[in-house]
């Protein structure tokens, strides 16, 4: 079955056209593959970032939001010179074992981030 919400690109309305995110991730895999590999048949976010689309006005709270995911996926895979899958796998593990939603993890890792901590002990040795 497909999600309610497709992430979709806009026609543009003047010279800029925009890009609509998945609001419903539940895995931090489904969040990286949207963000890289691209969902649906559509291109990746920085694909569609680097061709010039813009956030919907709409979205600019969830782009932000969903950020800070990617950025600490990318942040901790750089840190611990891991591929960025073992990082996602573990984000992922950290989320069901804790019960979180992506809310609750962005909200972890921008408060963790905000007390100078990092989220590193997603990966047990």
């Amino acid at each position: 079955s497909c999600p309610r919400s497709l992430p979709e690109i806009r026609p543009a309305t003047q010279s800029t056209a925009t890009f609509l995110l998945e609001a419903n991730h539940t895995t931090v895999d489904m969040l990286w593959k949207e963000w890289t590999v691209g969902v649906f048949g559509r291109p990746s976010i920085e694909a569609m970032i680097r061709r010039g689309l813009q956030k919907s006005e709409s979205q600019r709270k969830l782009y932000s939001r969903r950020k800070i995911v990617i950025d600490e996926v990318k942040r901790l895979a750089y840190m611990r010179t891991e591929p960025e899958s073992v990082i996602v796998a573990a984000m992922d593990q950290y989320m069901v074992q804790h019960r979180l939603s992506m809310t609750k993890l962005q909200d972890l890792i921008k408060r963790r981030a905000a007390e100078g901590k990092t989220m590193a002990f997603w990966l047990v040795e």
